[in-house]
């Protein structure tokens, strides 16, 4: 995979991590295309709320800062501050920068998704769901990515140019059963979405 050096440097950082974790928002779409599609400024990698006391164990060599967000909801705009060592963090708190010990730029980000017993739930609307053995997949080399339609459904939020290049670049490739399920997601969470007619 030409051009993955840094999600693979990444992944290495998750090898003692013994729970489910997948690459999410644009490079989930380029990991599940098998190409990089466009320029990357960031990189996510989703994790499950439950797990994050062994993920905390796991990336003891980063400095975790957890993201608390805007009071009104606005997007980017959340207050980048401490995550004590014994404090778990819930929702409205979704989200964690990682930073190598000694540095000050982003490694990568940590979005914690929700569960129920066996059922994986979207936090913008909970009656959205699915099994988590269908949450992702993993590419040639074993690296693991969040599927391409649950990341499309997080982006259709924002639609920021980067969302509408991952929808373009993705939906040709996008099986019924996952076109299926985001038109029915979009619908539920997103009624008015422009992008439902271009699901098909």
């Amino acid at each position: 995979m030409r051009g993955f050096e840094e999600v693979r440097r990444i992944a290495t950082a998750f090898r003692s991590f013994k729970a489910p974790w997948w690459f999410s928002g644009g490079w989930a779409i380029d990991l599940y295309l098998g190409r990089v599609t466009r320029e990357h400024h960031d990189v996510d990698v989703t994790v499950l709320r439950r797990d994050q006391d062994g993920l905390r164990a796991a990336l003891s060599g980063f400095e975790l800062k957890k993201i608390v967000p805007h009071p009104g909801g606005v997007p980017g705009q959340g207050t980048i501050t401490a995550w004590a060592p014994s404090e778990r963090l819930e929702l409205p708190i979704h989200q964690a920068n990682a930073y190598a010990i000694g540095k000050s730029e982003l490694s990568f980000q940590i979005m914690l998704n929700d569960t129920e017993g066996t059922e994986w739930w979207y936090r913008r609307d909970r009656r959205i769901r699915r099994p988590m053995a269908t949450l992702g997949f993993e590419s040639s080399e074993g690296v693991p990515y969040l599927a391409p339609e649950i990341t499309i459904l997080f982006k259709a939020k924002t639609m920021r140019p980067c969302d509408e290049a991952d929808f373009e670049a993705v939906l040709p490739m996008l099986t019924g059963e996952a076109r299926d399920w985001l038109r029915g997601a979009l619908a539920i969470a997103h009624p008015n979405h422009p992008w439902i007619a271009r699901v098909g």
